[in-house]
């Protein structure tokens, strides 16, 4: 059976070799550094080979020498050792390229591995590294104020794959959706749907401000009038609160169609709303402050998060009562951590950057080591139109929403019966899209 990891194994031997370098070709007043990173890396050009290294230049500076003469020495060494190991039949070629020791792989070893791939099918690469170990990934989690964007999506195709890699390799995974349904943000969005109900029977009334614009309000302000005609006409809580929850569970409808339709199930769906029912963030800033994690200043509750290495303190609980976004982002960490996940995996926008310090810093407040949760920050995407950038809002109904790029997709590969050209068509409209790349706030070790 093949190593899993070749060039973990690699550059195991690759180590042996430089200590063995130091011990008999370098002055004994120079010890090994043991500060720098040993080890391969996959070439971006096949023409320098599979694997890289430029340990010889990292110890040129060390020792004095040039990256030539001591890459030479490297080389012999690591023959020597290579012949001694089972990767005897797995290395082809250790060439020096410009201070650089460039490994090709044999041609044995790819024959080898396509048995493998042949044998295995879709099994190949599965592993068990997991254990079995319960992961809380959430993604997307896109307040249902609005249709999914096209951002959304790409935010679902990592969290999707992200979640089948994890399978793959035996952990349990739950895929969560948290749903921001209680708030300003939802008020906004009742109230806007309300105005447009009453502009469909003649009344002259205009958008709050922030209100939402999108012709999806409208639509939804014509269901109501079609199901209930003119019986939520007038301005009470009780109209107010049917509004809210009527526009919610409309744009969780389209929510669940689109996300169906791009192929991505979730396992979970948590309400905001319920957690704020069952008590749940007083309950935790009754823990912290019990703890000496809250305390009381200016009239508001603090988070010391200080303590666990954020930049400053922040506030949970405004002067006027009121919660702050992470207060009940505390108690629904807590919430998962009481469900029974041993790792969280967030997926966030960019504008979460500074989230993460201090969400940190609560798991910890709570009881969990910091690397039990992972936040990940997935970039935005720009859609390019005839060459310019398209501006896109959700709050001013200027969106190309999820459901067009898959009708449009699927459009076009209806029109065309040549699978070549359909799969052309499929890379050239992907590549209208710039994405940036998925920065992490941390290394996983997965």
């Amino acid at each position: 059976m093949l190593e899993k990891n070749i060039s973990k194994t690699i550059t195991n031997v690759l180590l042996k070799v430089c200590r063995k370098y130091f011990q008999e070709k370098v002055s004994k007043d120079i010890s090994f550094p043991e500060n720098i990173e040993i080890g391969f890396q996959i070439t971006r050009d096949e023409k320098h080979g599979d694997l890289t290294s430029n340990v010889a230049m990292q110890f040129a500076s060390i020792i004095g020498r040039s990256p030539r003469e001591i890459g030479k020495d490297l080389i012999d060494y690591f023959h020597g050792q290579i012949k001694k190991t089972a990767l005897s039949d797995v290395v082809g070629a250790v060439e020096l390229v410009g201070g650089f020791i460039n490994v090709r792989l044999s041609e044995l070893y790819y024959q080898k591995t396509l048995q493998c791939i042949y044998s295995q099918k879709e099994h190949f690469g599965k592993s068990v590294k997991g254990q079995g170990e319960h992961i809380n990934l959430e993604f997307v989690s896109a307040n249902p104020t609005g249709p999914l964007t096209i951002a959304h999506g790409r935010q679902a195709a990592i969290g999707d794959a992200l979640s089948r890699i994890l399978r793959f390799n035996g952990y349990l995974v739950t895929n969560e959706y948290y749903l921001n349904d209680f708030g300003r943000q939802i008020n906004l969005l009742g109230e806007s749907v309300r105005i447009r109900y009453r502009n469909l029977f003649g009344k002259e009334e205009t958008m709050p401000e922030d209100g939402y614009m999108g012709e999806y309000i409208t639509d939804i302000a014509k269901e109501i009038k079609s199901k209930k005609g003119r019986q939520f006409l007038e301005n009470t809580s009780q109209i107010k609160h049917f509004f809210r929850k009527y526009a919610v569970k409309y744009m969780m409808g389209l929510i669940l169609k689109d996300l169906s339709d791009f192929g991505v199930k979730f396992d979970t769906w948590t309400s905001q709303e319920q957690i704020e029912k069952r008590k749940d963030v007083e309950k935790v800033i009754h823990q912290l402050k019990d703890q000496g994690f809250v305390y009381s200043k200016d009239g508001a509750e603090w988070f010391n998060s200080t303590r666990f290495g954020d930049d400053k303190d922040r506030v949970v609980v405004k002067s006027d009562g009121s919660y702050t976004y992470l207060a009940p982002d505390m108690a629904y960490h807590r919430n998962k951590y009481e469900r029974g996940y041993s790792r969280l995996i967030n997926l966030l926008g960019p504008d979460h950057h500074g989230y993460i310090k201090r969400m940190k810093a609560a798991v910890q407040a709570l009881g969990h080591d910091a690397s039990s949760l992972d936040i990940l920050i997935v970039q935005l995407v720009t859609l390019m139109r005839g060459g310019e950038s398209v501006s896109m809002s959700t709050r001013k109904g200027e969106f190309i929403s999820l459901h067009e790029i898959i009708d449009e997709i699927v459009y076009k590969i209806s029109l065309d019966k040549d699978f070549d050209e359909t799969l052309k068509y499929c890379k050239d409209y992907i590549q209208t899209l710039e994405y940036d790349k998925l920065s992490r706030n941390t290394a996983i070790d997965y």
